[in-house]
């Protein structure tokens, strides 16, 4: 008697049903809880933004909760929390990469912390909910990309909300059956082009898919359902957004044995407030100007190396606009080194407009190298510059700091953490969030973390 063989989307929910915190080395579940950190902290530094303050207006005025809009004293429901959280938690451009081409926590933990707004969830199980919708993410990711993301498409919108609907599945105690409708509903609100990159909208794609992975969870949870296997077919989720050849590679990535990817390929945190596909060459002018000590002034000429994917993510050049700027090659460097940093400070439409950094702008070349490597979000970067004084300098730098190769420390974490939440978070408040978040697995409800989130809200739940 043969055995029916499970398709791609019931593999993928069985295994994501089973993943667990508990199998990961001490190490991996570090890395989550970091991830949590970095991510409500761009959330609050992320909350004055124009933008995030905008769809925050909009979610508190049209819905009522109690669900916290990080960063605010705003409340909306749990939802739209999600949509107001994951914009801001992307707004910035500050937020971690998954090196499989996608911003995993911007839509991951507004969700969870949303599910938890309304019921006890505990920190161990938004732990497991952040590892199965990372898990998710990251294997469609490496299985689909480059080709799903150089079509146009920005995962972060489109397999972020596939990954959001899983991990919120799993906080709310989705069996495998709801679980599976709830990524149906979820695959049909899945969207995000990268044409407006550089606009207020792509932060946006983060929220839309914080708010439809909740959203797609909560409605199977009252017995919504969807087509059962949406991810096969000609008008499924591989076959519009991808290619269906690449179904064999998906039903691989969830096989029972398959390692995880948060052990494999792990997280990037950023130290830059801008496109990763910037970062190589900022690490190498800051390395020159380290070991050479030039200033900007002295520069007659950069030339950045490389490959050929970037000139289709970093569609903006000389600018003097603090979004553009952010896939800008020529802004960021440019600004970069001028300042020695380049955090959210740095693009902020006041610092786009100096003069002195479009002069500079003008001076920097991006050059396309074939033989640079395209290896999903890893960037290498050639940076050559010539001096004023005849000097030419050059360095190559091919993993930034910050990925999972070159890890920040945990001190290093808490410290970008502690300058996106100073001012609006007090010394104490910010102190008890980052003991919140480092015992995560100890909390025995989410709420108790969200609230630390809230200006002036310590010791609100216990």
């Amino acid at each position: 008697m043969r055995t029916r063989s499970a398709d791609a989307t019931e593999q993928l929910v069985a295994s994501a049903l089973s993943f667990s915190k508990d199998a990961l080395p001490p190490e991996a579940v570090e890395v989550m809880k970091l991830a949590v950190l970095d991510l409500a902290a761009c959330c609050v530094a992320g909350s004055t933004d124009d933008g995030a303050r905008l769809v925050a207006d909009w979610a508190s005025e049209t819905s009522r909760g109690d669900a916290i809009i990080f960063g605010t004293s705003k409340r909306a429901s749990p939802a739209l929390a999600a949509l107001a959280n994951g914009t801001s938690g992307h707004v910035l451009d500050f937020d971690d990469v998954s090196v499989r081409m996608i911003h995993p926590s911007s839509t991951l933990v507004p969700a969870l912390l949303a599910a938890g707004a309304s019921d006890r969830v505990s920190g161990a199980s938004l732990l497991n909910g952040y590892l199965a919708g990372f898990e998710v993410q990251a294997r469609l990711c490496r299985e689909l990309n480059p080709e799903h993301y150089a079509r146009g498409w920005h995962t972060t919108g489109t397999i972020g909300t596939l990954g959001a609907s899983v991990a919120s599945s799993v906080v709310l105690g989705l069996d495998a059956e709801m679980t599976r409708h709830a990524l149906g509903i979820a695959a049909s609100s899945a969207a995000g082009i990268r044409r407006n990159f550089g606009s207020m909208v792509k932060p946006l794609h983060a929220g839309h898919a914080a708010f439809h992975g909740l959203q797609s969870a909560e409605l199977a949870a009252r017995g919504f359902t969807a087509d059962r296997s949406v991810l096969e077919g000609v008008s499924g989720f591989l076959g519009v957004f991808s290619d269906l050849d690449r179904l064999p590679g998906v039903l691989a990535a969830f096989q029972p044995d398959a390692p995880y990817e948060l052990v494999e390929s792990g997280i990037a945190v950023k130290r830059f407030a801008c496109c990763g596909a910037i970062h190589s060459a900022q690490d190498a002018i800051l390395e020159l100007q380290a070991s050479h000590g030039f200033a900007a002034r002295d520069v007659r000429h950069i030339e950045c190396r490389v490959n050929k994917m970037v000139p289709n993510i970093l569609v903006h050049h000389v600018t003097q606009d603090g979004v553009e700027g952010k896939f800008s090659m020529e802004y960021s460097v440019a600004v970069c080194l001028a300042d020695g940093r380049a955090g959210p400070a740095q693009y902020l439409d006041v610092r786009a407009r100096d003069p002195a950094l479009l002069s500079l702008m003008r001076r920097i070349e991006v050059v396309v190298d074939e033989a640079m490597p395209v290896n999903l979000a890893y960037f290498p970067t050639a940076v050559m510059v010539e001096l004023g004084d005849g000097r030419t300098l050059s360095t190559r730098v091919d993993i930034p700091k910050g990925y999972p190769e070159r890890p920040l420390t945990v001190a290093e974490v808490v410290d970008k953490a502690r300058t996106c939440c100073v001012p609006t978070l007090a010394d104490e408040q910010f102190t008890e969030l980052v003991d919140a978040v480092l015992h995560l697995d100890e909390l025995d409800d989410v709420r108790r973390l969200a609230s630390l989130l809230a200006p002036g809200n310590s010791d609100h739940v216990r």
